[in-house]
């Protein structure tokens, strides 16, 4: 029962975000939210802590696509999709290495294989602020760009997941070619 009085407080704080924050801090404030859980999780060794967060990430990844990457700035200034999605991206990536570096997860942790999740919110992110950022023109060229620093990664850190990512930042590349 101890686990639902949390799962009502973070559903408060975060209701508290969405109504009192402006619109393009709403996801930076759910993704901090859900790193603490997160690392609250991670040394209490708490499942319920930790799938908590795993829900405040989907969130606030889910929200930078209605309202940060369309959120515009003044013209000369660093505009507001950088700003406030660049801190989603590190978040999803600090995630996923601090699940690599070996905690005990739960059985539909290790399932749902939620380091793999986090590397792909944190890839989809930086893929979809460079979609937005940059001039249409040069989209691909920086996709590319994406997929050989994945590769890197992958090669340098031998993780696959990189790897495969960096396969689907390809197949994007291809299509974004193709049809652009």
């Amino acid at each position: 029962i101890s686990g639902s009085y949390t799962w009502a407080a973070s559903l408060l704080l975060a209701l508290l975000a969405w109504y009192e924050l402006r619109a393009v801090s709403v996801a930076v404030a759910w993704v901090i939210g859900g790193v603490i859980l997160f690392e609250l999780g991670l040394s209490r060794k708490s499942v319920s802590l930790r799938l908590q967060a795993y829900v405040l990430f989907v969130a606030g990844f889910t929200r930078i696509f209605f309202v940060n990457l369309n959120a515009a700035g003044t013209p000369g200034e660093i505009s507001p999709r950088f700003y406030t999605v660049v801190p989603l991206a590190l978040a999803f990536f600090y995630a996923q290495w601090r699940l690599h570096q070996g905690t005990d997860l739960s059985p539909f942790e290790q399932g749902f294989r939620v380091e793999h999740f986090c590397s792909y919110l944190g890839t989809i992110t930086v893929a979809a602020l460079m979609r937005f950022e940059l001039e249409a023109d040069w989209v691909a060229a920086a996709w590319a760009a994406l997929a050989w620093i994945l590769i890197a990664v992958a090669w340098r850190s031998k993780l696959p997941v990189f790897l495969h990512q960096a396969l689907l930042v390809v197949f994007g590349v291809l299509f974004r070619t193709s049809l652009h």
